[in-house]
């Protein structure tokens, strides 16, 4: 299941394999099938793709995926139709299994009904949920370089004030060296010693 991503990208991922090494005890699909985890929590993390790229377009995967084919049906439309928090809900009403071992009812794949509108107005839906989707990485992203502006700004900042920068400088004010030696009439002024161990 690690070569399915989670969440909305719908990516997926494959090694080559020998067909005798997974010609049994595995499921098998070719390009343009869908592939949805039926375990929990693979289920709710939406992990399910549309498989592309296959050589000699077919692949093998584990038991734990449904793969369905779509014929006469928007493939990209039913992907994000799986990914929907409606879908995933109904999925989850019908777990079976153990708590950790929980999977789905096969009837969220055979026996829901779902609305489906014609080929070309699933296509226009797609489109728009894309659409929608690149904005949304659009903000994610500016908030990523957002806060790493925000860090640099903090460092700059902080810098400025130690070397006496960030605020005008009176020219009035008594140097340093002069006021430590106010502070500590002992006091003289020398480099430190550990500087001439420090390599050049």
């Amino acid at each position: 299941m690690a070569c399915v991503d989670d969440g909305f990208s719908g990516n997926h991922y494959f090694e080559k394999r020998i067909w005798k090494e997974v010609k049994k005890g595995y499921c098998h699909f070719q390009n343009g099938d869908i592939g949805i985890a039926k375990i929990s929590p693979c289920f709710e993390n939406l992990k399910s793709t549309i498989f592309q790229g296959l050589p000699n377009n077919c692949g093998a995967g584990t038991t734990e995926l449904v793969i369905l084919r779509p014929i006469n049906i928007y493939a990209k439309f039913y992907l994000y139709l799986f990914k929907s928090q409606w879908y995933i809900d109904e999925g989850t009403k019908y777990f079976k299994g153990v708590v950790g071992q929980q999977r789905v009812h096969k009837g969220i794949f055979t026996d829901l009904h779902i609305p489906l509108p014609p080929l070309v107005e699933q296509q226009r839906i797609v489109t728009e949920i894309e659409k929608w989707f690149a904005l949304i990485d659009q903000i994610e992203q500016g908030k990523v370089n957002l806060q790493t502006t925000i860090k640099q700004i903090k460092s700059k900042i902080l810098d400025l004030a130690i070397h006496g920068k960030l605020v005008p400088q009176d020219p009035n004010d008594e140097p340093s060296i002069e006021l430590l030696q106010r502070i500590n009439p002992d006091f003289t002024p020398c480099d430190n010693g550990h500087y001439a161990q420090l390599p050049d």
